[in-house]
């Protein structure tokens, strides 16, 4: 969603809710193991709590893991050449995952990838079992190249609302322009989050009466995620186009769209901010 990026205020910011859960130093770690350990982790947190993530309802949700590498300013260039590299292997060994890959401005990397139940962690964690026994030299050539590249990985799931998300009906620009990405984190005070879903359909209901030019998808983090987090994630073409659309947006909903933010800031621990790019030539589709 746009709308808190041109009225957020960093003074709602709290030092709580950091998120923290699995951060861990995996740099020294290849890959497929990585893969492993994140898969095991996450299954283990997830046998000990209660998720709301609906998994009866895949009209409406759609879920995800995905883990954030804090890459070193230095050593970008040879984390993407081994980000590569793991995507020819993927190819090779016709991993059957599809793995979308996103980097910011603060040099973190997502990579994210679709489940639909969380049994289906399990079918992640036999695949990554057999490229490593499958490939062992291959995976000892990424491993090498991963090294001393990112400090830390951090591993959670989040699911996909489509009622608190919204797509114009006629978008500027065509989806295959939209690599630019925005990030808005909305850490959620505790016990809030069904009255934080309510702003967002308000948001939803103001974009689809205003007939709003800037699309968002909204999601719902789960398993690995400290504090309760909602957040929201808007494309364009480019920073210029996409801060272009959204004032004009702003200018649309004028009073409206104040009034509804300062509903969203009472709701929020603290709101963080990312900006960066869906990477079409690190992420990896399989061959149907």
């Amino acid at each position: 969603m746009v709308l808190p990026l041109c009225y957020s205020d960093h003074a709602c910011n709290a030092d709580s809710g950091k998120i923290k859960v699995c951060s861990i130093k995996l740099n020294y770690i290849s890959m497929i193991s990585k893969f492993i350990f994140i898969l095991i982790t996450l299954w283990v947190i997830g046998l000990s709590s209660q998720t709301s993530y609906a998994q009866d309802d895949s009209e409406r949700y759609q879920g995800y893991i995905v883990w954030e590498d804090a890459v070193l300013p230095s050593q970008v260039g040879n984390y993407e050449k081994a980000t590569k590299m793991q995507k020819d292997l993927f190819s090779e060994q016709n991993f059957p995952q599809r793995v979308w890959i996103y980097t910011t401005s603060d040099f973190a990397c997502y990579w994210v990838f679709e489940i639909d139940k969380y049994a289906d962690v399990d079918a992640l964690y036999d695949e990554f079992r057999k490229i490593r026994k499958n490939a062992p030299e291959k995976s000892k050539e990424i491993e090498g190249v991963f090294e001393g590249t990112h400090e830390t990985t951090k591993a959670w799931t989040f699911f996909w609302d489509q009622e608190l998300s919204f797509k114009p009906e006629m978008p500027e620009t065509s989806s295959e322009e939209m690599n630019f990405r925005f990030w808005g984190f909305c850490h959620v005070e505790k016990g809030k989050m069904d009255d934080m879903k309510e702003v967002f359909k308000g948001w939803v209901d103001l974009a689809s009466t205003n007939n709003l030019s800037q699309s968002w998808n909204t999601y719902i983090a789960d398993i690995g995620i400290e504090t309760p987090m909602l957040f929201w994630v808007s494309p364009g073409k480019d920073p210029v186009e996409f801060y272009s659309t959204n004032s004009k947006d702003m200018e649309i909903l004028g009073d409206a769209g104040t009034n509804q933010y300062m509903k969203q800031k009472d709701l929020m621990q603290r709101y963080e901010e990312k900006i960066g790019f869906y990477r079409p030539d690190l992420s990896y589709f399989p061959i149907d």
